[in-house]
């Protein structure tokens, strides 16, 4: 059997934008079943399938970095082998969207049996409010006092002994 992971930061900009995913595949047989992992069997639902073959075949080549798998086109995981590797895409992504897709894994082991796994990863728009307040002076402990700025109840801005007017931005995730 095969264990696949797909993961990302889960975040992206309205719009879309370049978005990294990690993946990992594993052979998580017990026994000594390496498994075979041929071209065009490394499927993604809405990222380019043999750029992501690619870019798996080429992590296989370099792990091992000793020129025994120079050329190779199919890759082979021995027993407990664990493939990791990155792949950036662009996304379309508008806010209040999310977007979904699963990578898919097919091989076979030594004696012909067919395993697979799949992993699906989700990435939003995060939904962000942001406040601008105004420090309005301090409470009896020394802490600053702030309000919105947008607020209509607040006062009439009377410029401080120093001059100096001090703004923040909050920005919270409500989404």
């Amino acid at each position: 059997p095969i264990e696949v992971v797909k993961t990302s930061d889960g975040i992206a900009d309205d719009g879309g934008a370049q978005q990294e995913y990690t993946f990992s595949i594993t052979n998580t047989s017990s026994e000594m079943d390496p498994v075979t992992i041929l071209p065009g069997h490394i499927s993604d639902d809405k990222l380019d399938d043999a750029e992501i073959y690619a870019a798996a075949l080429e992590a296989w080549i370099d792990a091992v970095n000793d020129g025994s798998r120079d050329g190779a086109d199919t890759i082979v995981l021995d027993p407990g082998e664990e493939l990791w590797f990155q792949y950036m895409a662009t996304i379309d992504i508008e806010a209040d969207e999310t977007h979904v897709n699963t990578l898919t894994v097919k091989g076979t082991d030594d004696e012909g049996n067919e395993v697979t796994d799949e992993d699906s990863d989700t990435v939003g728009v995060p939904k962000l409010a942001v406040t601008k307040e105004i420090k309005v002076g301090v409470d009896g402990v020394g802490d600053p006092i702030w309000m919105d700025a947008n607020d209509p109840a607040f006062p009439q801005l009377v410029e401080p002994d120093d001059g100096k007017v001090e703004y923040r931005l909050v920005v919270e995730n409500v989404g």
